[in-house]
């Protein structure tokens, strides 16, 4: 019986057990809602133990669905199937009739399925279409719900979608920090007096010479004579004379600030280092250019041989080469394009590497040395510009079912194939899935050939 029905139904119709006529009997009359509550009687979990609820949620996934009344109905009858006929049926295709494997997958990515059983427990049994068991988002969701009185109301929403406050306390700062972060203080600029210079003092800076007689600038202020400086003739006398222009007297001002005189050593070699940059840069410029017109050749080459390779290889097959863009999701992109599914690059690998993380016993041990371990070479693989490899090929063939065959260009290597488990029949298997492999390092899709017209004969 849907939660919340708009008909006003009784909340003691609640405690009433519907068996399976009687929910699809509901469904038809009152069409779709946003979740479903019904009672099962005869639903018997995987480990054993008797299912007294079963809930079906969408999760959140519901623009994605083309039409959903239909959806929700095929999801609802996927929740209430008892046997394999069941389970095919709920998941056909709209148009062929036929079980269609990513319908089911859709089906259990989009809506989730909670069995609580006789204990109160919440099971999610469909938390994943490879059934690795565990908790989803939506048994905790559910578990919160369920009371010993009955149900109540979770105002807060499920677990995940909670909000964590972090109270951090505010940290003390030590008497340098505020001395550090205090704003400086204002500071008066007063002029230094301009005290007259003794005879011993001025004869120390103009030795061999007294200041009087010979009119520099060590004199006091006020000198007349301020155009006149006799320090640079005199042998180690210096401009000691403080002025507007700075250390300098209005004299030797124009020439301190004249580039010849503010060129150092290293200045005059700054000209000479800049140009002898230039020159390396060009050779390496060119030489760079060289190689890389080099490399392209020789790349060049190296695809049209390839390319010639897998032609002959491909020919006998009636199939043609597919080009996919080498984003580092060519290995994924290649196998749907070939398969012929519908599907984003990045939500396939999604899944592939789901199916690797359900069974580490399986393919723990064939993973490459320069991983740590498996989880991190699973968050690797996770990684949208991360190359596959041939673990992700074969979790690829056990999630589709069907066999991947890789038509490689390299002479010692024609064709490998993956294969799905084999604990499954093959007579269930789909069609061989056909990509090809270039230079080791890219992977292209395949497709038939199309059937040529018949040229027209010539008129005699």
């Amino acid at each position: 019986m849907p939660m919340q029905d708009a008909d006003g139904e009784n909340a003691n119709r609640q405690e009433n057990r519907l068996d399976r006529a009687s929910i699809i009997k509901h469904f038809r009359e009152h069409g779709p809602r946003a979740t479903y509550l019904a009672s099962s009687r005869d639903v018997t979990l995987s480990t054993g133990q008797r299912a007294r609820l079963v809930y079906v949620l969408p999760k959140y996934k519901l623009h994605l669905a083309s039409t959903r009344p239909g959806d929700m109905r095929a999801a609802l009858h996927l929740a209430l199937a008892c046997s394999e006929r069941e389970v095919r049926q709920a998941c056909s295709n709209v148009r062929t009739k036929s079980y269609d494997l990513f319908r089911h997958i859709y089906l259990v990515q989009t809506f989730s399925v909670v069995y609580i059983t006789a204990d109160g427990d919440a099971v999610d049994a469909h938390v994943d279409f490879v059934k690795c068991g565990g908790y989803s988002e939506h048994a905790l969701f559910i578990a919160g719900l369920v009371s010993k009185e009955g149900f109540q109301k979770l105002p807060k929403g499920p677990l995940h979608s909670q909000p964590v406050k972090r109270v951090m306390g505010k940290a003390k700062r030590s008497e340098a920090t505020k001395r550090m972060l205090a704003a400086p203080e204002a500071k008066t600029q007063q002029d230094e007096p301009d005290l007259p210079v003794s005879d011993v003092a001025a004869e120390r800076f103009l030795p061999g010479s007294a200041a009087k007689n010979a009119k520099s600038h060590c004199m006091a202020a006020g000198d007349e004579a301020d155009g006149l400086c006799l320090a640079t003739v005199l042998k180690g006398g210096r401009c000691k004379r403080r002025r507007v222009n700075g250390n300098f007297c209005r004299q030797h001002a124009a020439d301190a600030s004249s580039p010849d005189k503010l060129k150092t050593f290293f200045g005059s070699l700054q000209d000479s280092f800049e140009s002898a940059a230039d020159r390396f840069e060009r050779q390496e410029v060119a030489l760079a250019m060289q190689l890389s017109l080099q490399d392209n050749k020789d790349l060049a080459a190296r695809l049209d041989r390839s390319r010639r390779v897998l032609k002959l290889r491909l020919d006998p097959l009636g199939l043609d080469r597919v080009s996919t863009e080498p984003d580092g999701s060519c290995q994924f992109q290649a196998v749907l394009l070939s398969a012929g599914i519908p599907m984003n690059a990045y939500s396939f690998r999604t899944q592939v590497v789901g199916y690797l993380r359900a069974f580490p016993d399986l393919f723990q041990k064939d993973i490459e040395a320069k991983f740590a371990s498996y989880s991190a070479y699973l968050d690797y693989m996770s990684r949208p510009d991360a190359w596959g490899d041939d673990l992700t090929l074969v979790g690829a063939a056990h999630l589709l079912l069907r066999r991947i065959k890789v038509i490689s260009d390299y002479d010692l290597e024609g064709e490998r194939m993956f294969t799905p488990p084999p604990m499954i029949s093959s007579d269930v298997w789909g069609d061989d899935v056909y990509i090809c492999h270039m230079l080791q390092n890219h992977f292209e899709a395949t497709c038939p050939k199309l059937p040529q017209a018949p040229r027209a004969k010539a008129e005699v």
